[in-house]
């Protein structure tokens, strides 16, 4: 099991926080929410 994984990987902080903007982007289409990142 790889924590990075979980935790994000701590070496691509942007390449994760595009990843992680994305998610919230597909899960407010989702909810009907919007975030605005």
């Amino acid at each position: 099991m790889k924590a990075d994984l979980v935790i994000g990987p701590p070496l691509l902080p942007e390449r994760w926080f595009h990843d992680y903007s994305r998610f919230l982007d597909d899960l407010s289409v989702k909810l009907g929410l919007d975030f605005d990142l």
